[in-house]
């Protein structure tokens, strides 16, 4: 799986097949998100040299020293059938943005599995949905583990180098008693102003909200969350963004966002539901897959 025969490119992801990787270039619209390396090689426009989009620089990296403690976070990933398996690439993405703690993935029935070193798998036994294995997760993950905040996935992000020290900072700055989640992901659909300096934000997101990437949550928060009025009368099988940002304002907490995103959705033409979801565009230019703004101390 090496790259050495194709030409340096930010779009490119990992290698799924024999000459077939992974695309996540905005410009281009790929049903299954697979490209043969002959058109990396010679017919991509696009390659490495994706304009910008207009009125949104690259955001300068402020270079802070964090001290990391992985033990203060427990990892959930919920995961079911795909035309193309993402899973194998959001796990490798979790260690690549530095998450060296056991990953606890909450699959449905017939969801592929992979074998992979510090996963633990949990088999639903009958479909939950988006909405049912989330929340199930989410329990599963409040009973179960004893960590003080818990970052739960779904399994078609991916992140930039730094996103466990930019979390690891939320961690440290932000007050934990009005966190209601701090999200990895920041679309730019939840930016009304793009404006502003690099780091955490507010964004008082509710109804309309996108992405359920990667939301982590203090075990008080998450709890309150889950008995919210909003929580326990939502019926539909999906929906999570939304109900659960409504959820948060519901319990008075706080949704936190970075500039940049810290992570990117792979997933929009790859549906479990076999629909197209649309790009999600990241906030930052063609999602800063190489952004380092957080080092360790």
């Amino acid at each position: 799986m090496s790259f050495a025969h194709l030409p340096a490119c930010r779009h490119r992801g990992e290698q799924l097949l024999p000459d077939r990787w992974l695309c996540y270039s905005d410009r281009l619209v790929l049903r299954t998100g697979l490209v043969p390396g002959e058109m990396c090689r010679s017919r991509c426009p696009y390659v490495d040299h994706e304009p910008a989009s207009p009125g949104c620089p690259e955001p300068a990296a402020p270079g802070i020293r964090v001290e990391h403690c992985p033990e203060l976070i427990a990892i959930g990933v919920i995961t079911a059938p795909r035309p193309v398996a993402t899973l194998p690439q959001t796990l490798a993405e979790l260690r690549r943005g530095g998450f060296p703690q056991p990953v606890h993935v909450f699959a449905e029935p017939t969801a592929p599995v992979p074998d992979a070193s510090g996963v633990v798998f949990h088999r639903n036994a009958v479909q939950l949905g988006l909405w049912g294995n989330w929340v199930s997760a989410a329990r599963w993950m409040l009973a179960e583990t004893d960590t003080p905040f818990v970052l739960l996935c779904e399994d078609d992000v991916r992140f930039c180098p730094c996103a466990a020290l930019a979390l690891q900072h939320a961690i440290d700055v932000l007050p934990r008693g009005r966190w209601g989640y701090v999200s990895l992901y920041t679309p730019y659909h939840n930016l009304p102003d793009a404006s502003g300096p690099v780091g955490w934000r507010h964004l008082p997101v509710g109804a309309g909200t996108w992405g359920a990437l990667a939301w982590c949550f203090t075990r008080a928060g998450l709890r309150a969350i889950l008995n919210s009025r909003t929580v326990r009368t939502h019926r539909d099988t999906i929906g999570t963004d939304e109900v659960i940002s409504l959820a948060v304002s519901e319990v008075g907490r706080k949704s936190y966002f970075h500039v940049p995103s810290l992570g990117d959705h792979t997933g929009g033409d790859n549906s479990t539901r076999g629909h197209y979801h649309g790009p999600g565009e990241a906030f930052g230019v063609g999602f800063s897959a190489t952004y380092n703004g957080y080092l360790p101390k």
